[in-house]
């Protein structure tokens, strides 16, 4: 996937693009400190190429937009914006000592650069310490040289629903701006001080087409479990930390927790995916798979977690049980196995593995089995791993004793250079043959 400043995620019957936010806090104010990625997947006959830009408030330059508060029309605005920018990663609006009556305003732009007609809306998860009651935003449209609207001051608690039954068409090679502008209340008191508001917002597109439909981006056990059943292009939305259900199993036979039988793209999105660890002190009459891909292909991506510590317990990230797993990237910690593999196929062409905080220091032996297969599938050919790229700590995978000593799991064309670490561990990583 190629890296351009803002997320985009493609899946055959659904496009999206996102656009992911950061921190704002009432003295390090930051919105939109993730980045956006765009892809030229090809959909039928077209591809979708999504990109955003920003642009900064210049007072030196001469007034282009020109608005009034619709509440109090003694409340004016001329703003005037510097060069366009495209987001690279860094937070595009960062406010030190954000006092009560400032204000300040970005001017975006989403432009569908590909050559399949979307539709645009907004999404928007927040957590809030109460400082949200103290802050307003507006969006206001703009065309040309001119805005659509009047500013109207929202209450930033307002915030996740702005925007949700709002769908914007774009057609190939458009464009739509709008004005973020932002503020404190004047009348707010130090009641306020060191309260935090935290926000994830995202710009979604789907296809013009019936029955596409936008990526999901859960942010509960549930919604994670019901994106993953659904399959499609599926966001971490929100750290998730599940209760684990042995769904009445005594036996210690492996419970799968959630599964995949559509081909399903999980996007970490910067996220942690963890079993509840109040819930794993005790011993567990089972052990949970966090997720079970029975059927087809689940393909993990981005920069993320998902966290099989669960204490004394053993507990898998991954099992495959009939279907195919590609990982591009990720953090992958297992008690003790991150993947396993039952039958199917197992694709590692990046990220981090290592064992879970408490069986590596309990039982560090076990890191051996940190990729794992059940022994006969794999002495049989119906359990197939191929690795060819991605970290591995104390593991080597192209000599282990996973499947019997000398286990290779390597695929042809790659090799294992190891690297010694200051606190004694040895990071195995693997790397294209020169």
């Amino acid at each position: 996937m190629k890296r351009k400043g803002i997320r985009s995620a493609i899946a055959a019957s659904a496009l999206s693009a996102v656009l992911c936010a950061g921190m704002l806090a009432g003295t390090t104010f930051a919105w939109f400190t993730d980045t956006v990625s765009s892809s030229g997947n090809s959909i039928m006959a077209g591809n979708l190429d999504i990109t955003a830009t920003k642009a900064e408030l210049d007072v030196s330059a001469d007034a282009q937009y020109t608005f009034t508060n619709r509440d109090d029309e003694t409340e004016t605005y001329a703003l005037a914006f510097g060069a366009a920018e495209e987001f690279d990663g860094e937070a595009i609006i960062a406010e030190t000592a954000f006092a009560p009556g400032m204000w300040n305003a970005k001017l975006l732009t989403v432009t569908n650069a590909g050559d399949l007609a979307v539709y645009v809306k907004l999404n928007f998860v927040t957590q809030d310490e109460g400082l949200a009651d103290a802050l307003w935003f507006d969006f206001i449209g703009v065309n040309g040289e001119s805005v659509t609207g009047e500013l109207t001051h929202r209450e930033m608690s307002t915030l996740e629903g702005f925007g949700s039954d709002m769908e914007i068409p774009l057609a190939a090679d458009e464009s739509v701006s709008y004005i973020l502008i932002y503020g404190m209340d004047k009348e707010a008191g130090n009641t306020y001080q060191g309260m935090n508001f935290n926000v994830d917002a995202y710009i979604l597109a789907r296809q013009q087409t019936e029955g596409a439909r936008y990526d999901a981006v859960p942010t509960t056990q549930q919604g994670l479990e019901e994106s993953l059943a659904a399959g499609g292009e599926v966001v971490l939305g929100a750290d998730i930390v599940m209760s684990p259900n042995g769904h009445g199993e005594t036996e210690g036979y492996l419970v799968a927790q959630m599964s995949v039988t559509e081909n399903t793209t999980l996007d970490l999105g910067g996220k942690t995916f963890a079993l509840n660890t109040e819930e794993t002190t005790e011993s567990l009459p089972y052990t949970p798979a966090m997720i079970s891909v029975m059927d087809n292909t689940l393909t993990i991506e981005g920069e993320g977690v998902i966290d099989a510590e669960a204490g004394y317990n053993t507990a898998y990230g991954i099992n495959i049980l009939g279907g195919t797993v590609v990982i591009n990237g990720g953090t992958f910690y297992g008690a003790m196995s991150a993947v396993q593999v039952q039958k199917g196929t197992l694709v590692i062409n990046g990220g981090f593995f290592d064992l879970a905080a408490t069986i590596k220091v309990a039982a560090p032996q076990y890191a051996s089995y940190l990729i794992n297969c059940i022994d006969a599938a794999y002495k049989d050919g119906s359990a197939v791993v191929e690795i060819k790229g991605g970290t591995f700590v104390n593991f080597n995978p192209s000599d282990n004793a996973a499947e019997g000593e000398g286990t290779n799991f390597v695929a042809d064309g790659y090799k294992v250079i190891s690297e010694e670490q200051d606190n004694g561990e040895t990071w195995y990583t693997v790397v294209p043959k020169e």
